[in-house]
C-alpha cells in the first residue's frame, strides 16, 4: 500500500469505466441530501486538481464507480491479523525466488493454497494479488500460455472489468494490474511473439507512469518489467535497446527495489556487449553479477556463471538462505485510522502526549482518534513510527493533489540525498522549504537533517555537524538527553538524526560516545519497532556503522556479531545495497585478526559488490588496503 493522490485516481478510473462526471452523480446511491450536495462540477473541479475532495465525497465518488474505498484504500483492520500479514510477507519473501529456485516455489505454491483458504484473501485485491502470484509461478513453470491467460483476465476483472483481450494500450493501471499484465507479455514471449510482447511491456510502463502514486509499489514492478524488455529485445537482437532497457532497469530496482535485481540487469548487459563486438567488457561485468548473486544468496544463478568467471574464492562462501520469518506487532481489530491509534495507545499504556510529542499537539492526536480529524500525511507517518509500524502496512493515504505532490517532493529530495546528489538536492529543498508543512514539526526536522547532510558533504564531520544534527533532532524532542535513546519512541527522521550523528561522533573521534549512541538506538529500535518491515528502513544501515565502528575501535567480535546480524536481515529481505558493506566490515575484521587467507572472498564479494553497486570509493579503498597489507589479491 502507498499513497495515491485521490484527484488524479478518480479522473483516470471514471474515464476508464466511459464515465462522464454527471454520469457518477447519477449513480451515487439514493437521491439523500448527502449525495445532492457533490454536484458535477465539484467532480470537475476536482479532476481538474482546482478543489480538493472531502474525504467523505472520495468515499461516495468511489463508490458510484464500484471502486468503493473501504475495499480499497481504507483500512480493512477488522480482518486484517498480523498472522495473514505476516504469511503475506513470507509469500513476497518466496516469490522472489520462486522463478528461479524449485525449493521456494514449492514453499510459495503451498502458501497460496493456504492463503486461498483464508477469508482475507477469497476476494477483491487481496485475491487478486494472490492469482498474480500464482500465475507468476505457472509461468515459471512453463504451463499452457492459454490457460495462464485465462487466469490472468480473471484477476484483471476484479479491478479491471472493462478490459478486452488484446486491447490495452497503455491506460492507467493501479494494484496488480501491471503484474498481470506482466505476466500475460510472457506468454507471448514464450510463443515466440516477442513484438507483441515488447508494444505490451510498453504499454505497461506507460500504464504505470500514468498514476501518480508512491514509489515503493510502482517500482516494486518496474525491475521485472524491465527485465523481460531487455530479454525481449535481446531475442530480437536488437542489442541497443535492450541495453537501455537494462540501464532503465538498474535504476529502479536501485532507488527502491534495493538493488535485487542489479545482477540480472548487469548480467544481460555483458551478453550484449559481447554480441556488440566488445567481448573485453563482458567479464568484468559477469564478475559483478556473480557477486551480486553470491551475496543475495541466489546461487542457482550464481552457479550459472561460474564457466565464465574467476570467482576469487566466492563460491567457498554459502551460507544457507535465513528463515523467513517477520515479525510484526500484536492483531488489533479496528475499523478507522483514529481507532487503530486509540488502540495501539492503550495496548502500550501510552498518553497522548507520549506518543505526538513535536508532531502533532495532543489536541489533534485526539480529534484523529475521534474521528473528527483525518490528520495529514506527515503526522500520520510520524505517530505510526512511535507505534514502531509502517503505515504503507497497513492503509493507503488517499490525498488531495496538494499534499501528495509535496510528499513526493519530500520523497524525491530523500532519494537523491542517500545517493549523494546534493546539486539537485539544493534547488529542490529550497523549493519544499516554501511548504507550510515543513516550516515546523517533522517537516521542519526533514529540513534541518538535509542542510546538515549537505553541510556535511561541504565540511565533512565534526562538532558544528553534529551541532546542525542535535538542531534537527530538537525539533521534535526539545531539550532531548541522548542519554534517554534507548529508553525513547523514535520516528523515522529521528532515527536517521541520531544515526548521523553517531556515525559524524565516530569519525571524528569521539567513538566512545559515537559507539554509546549506536548500542542505544539499536536498543530503541529492537524495543519498540515490533513491525520488522518498518524496522528494516534503518536497521540494517545503524548495524552497518556499529558494526564499522567497531572494528575500528578493535571490538571485533562484536563487530562481526552485528555484520551477521545484518547480512541476515538484509537477505531476509531481498536487500542488496548494504551486503557489500557488511562484507568489507567482515573481511576487515578477519584480516585485523590475523585470518588472511579466510578473508580474500569476502574481500571479492566486497570488491565485485560495491562495483556492482557503483559504490567505486568502497571499491578503491578495498585496493588500497589489499596493497598495504599485501594480501596477494589481483582484481
Amino acid at each position: 500500500m502507498a499513497s495515491v493522490m485521490s484527484n488524479e485516481i478518480l479522473r483516470e478510473l471514471r474515464k476508464r469505466k466511459r464515465m462522464r462526471p454527471k454520469d457518477v452523480i447519477k449513480m451515487l446511491d439514493g437521491e439523500n441530501e448527502t449525495n445532492n450536495a457533490l454536484a458535477e462540477l465539484t467532480v470537475l473541479r476536482a479532476e481538474s486538481l482546482r478543489q480538493k475532495l472531502r474525504a467523505e465525497n472520495v468515499d461516495i465518488v468511489m463508490n458510484a464507480l464500484k471502486m468503493p474505498v473501504d475495499t480499497f484504500f481504507c483500512p480493512c483492520l477488522d480482518t486484517q491479523t498480523t498472522g495473514l500479514l505476516q504469511q503475506k510477507n513470507t509469500l513476497m519473501h518466496y516469490m522472489a525466488y520462486a522463478e528461479e529456485d524449485s525449493y521456494y516455489r514449492k514453499k510459495a505454491i503451498d502458501l497460496i493454497n493456504q492463503l486461498k483458504k483464508a477469508g482475507l484473501f477469497s476476494e477483491g485485491v487481496n485475491y487478486q494479488f494472490l492469482l498474480s502470484q500464482e500465475i507468476r509461478i505457472q509461468e515459471a513453470l512453463e504451463k499452457n500460455p492459454s490457460k495462464i491467460r485465462e487466469l490472468i483476465f480473471e484477476g484483471l476483472s476484479i479491478t479491471y472489468p472493462e478490459v478486452k483481450k488484446d486491447e490495452f494500450s497503455g491506460e492507467v493501471l493501479i494494484f496488480e494490474e501491471a503484474s498481470l499484465f506482466h505476466s500475460l507479455a510472457l506468454t507471448y514471449k514464450r510463443e515466440g511473439n516477442t513484438k507483441r510482447a515488447i508494444e505490451l511491456l510498453h504499454d505497461i510502463l506507460t500504464g504505470l507512469v500514468l498514476l501518480s502514486q508512491d514509489d515503493r509499489d510502482k517500482e516494486r514492478m518496474l525491475a521485472p518489467i524491465f527485465l523481460t524488455l531487455a530479454e525481449c529485445y535481446i531475442e530480437e537482437k536488437n542489442f541497443a535497446e535492450a541495453m537501455k532497457a537494462c540501464d532503465d532497469g538498474y535504476q529502479a530496482t536501485m532507488k527502491r527495489n534495493s538493488g535485487l535485481h542489479a545482477p540480472d540487469f548487469v548480467q544481460l548487459k555483458a551478453y550484449c556487449h559481447a554480441q556488440l563486438g566488445e567481448a573485453d567488457k563482458s567479464p568484468p561485468l559477469l564478475t559483478q553479477a556473480y557477486a551480486g548473486y553470491s551475496l543475495l544468496r541466489r546461487y542457482s544463478k550464481a552457479d550459472e556463471l561460474l564457466p565464465y568467471v574467476t570467482p576469487h574464492g566466492m563460491e567457498s562462501i554459502r551460507p544457507p538462505m535465513p528463515e523467513p520469518i517477520f515479525s510484526y506487532g500484536k492483531p488489533l481489530k479496528c475499523s478507522s485510522i483514529g481507532e487503530l491509534f486509540e488502540a495501539f495507545r492503550y495496548d502500550e499504556g501510552l498518553s497522548l502526549k507520549d506518543v505526538c510529542e513535536g508532531i502533532c499537539q495532543p489536541s489533534t492526536l485526539f480529534k484523529i482518534e475521534t474521528g473528527k480529524t483525518p490528520g495529514n500525511v506527515y503526522h500520520l507517518e510520524a505517530i505510526m513510527e512511535r507505534f514502531g509500524r509502517d503505515i504503507d502496512k497497513y492503509f493507503y493515504t488517499f490525498l488531495p493533489y496538494d499534499e501528495f505532490g509535496v510528499k513526493q517532493l519530500r520523497d524525491k529530495i530523500w532519494s537523491l540525498a542517500v545517493n549523494a546528489q546534493y546539486a539537485e538536492v539544493s534547488e529542490l529543498l529550497s523549493e519544499l522549504e516554501k511548504e507550510k508543512r515543513f516550516k515546523s514539526g517533522v517537516g521542519l526536522q526533514f529540513v534541518k537533517l538535509i542542510k546538515a547532510q549537505i553541510y556535511k558533504k561541504e565540511n565533512g564531520v565534526g562538532t558544528e555537524h553534529v551541532a546542525k544534527l542535535n538542531d534537527a533532532l530538537t525539533t521534535t524532542r526539545e531539550n532531548f538527553d541522548l542519554e534517554m535513546v534507548a529508553r525513547t519512541r523514535l520516528s523515522r527522521w529521528e532515527v536517521i538524526t541520531l544515526n548521523q550523528m553517531a556515525n559524524s561522533l565516530c569519525a571524528s573521534g569521539n567513538s566512545k560516545k559515537g559507539l554509546r549512541l549506536f548500542e542505544d538506538l539499536k536498543e530503541s529500535m529492537d524495543r519498540y519497532y515490533v513491525d520488522e518491515s518498518a524496522k528494516m528502513l534503518m536497521y540494517t544501515t545503524i548495524l552497518y556503522n556499529y558494526s564499522k565502528y567497531l572494528g575500528l575501535a578493535e571490538r571485533y567480535k562484536e563487530a562481526l556479531e552485528f555484520a551477521h546480524l545484518g547480512e541476515e536481515l538484509d537477505v531476509k529481505h531481498c536487500k542488496l545495497k548494504r551486503l557489500p558493506g557488511f562484507a568489507i566490515n567482515r573481511a576487515w575484521c578477519m584480516s585485523e585478526t590475523g585470518y588472511k587467507e579466510k578473508c580474500l572472498p569476502y574481500f571479492a564479494q566486497a570488491y565485485y559488490g560495491s562495483r556492482l553497486l557503483g559504490k567505486h570509493g568502497d571499491a578503491n579503498a578495498i585496493i588500497s588496503y589489499a596493497k598495504e597489507k599485501k594480501l596477494g589479491i589481483s582484481f
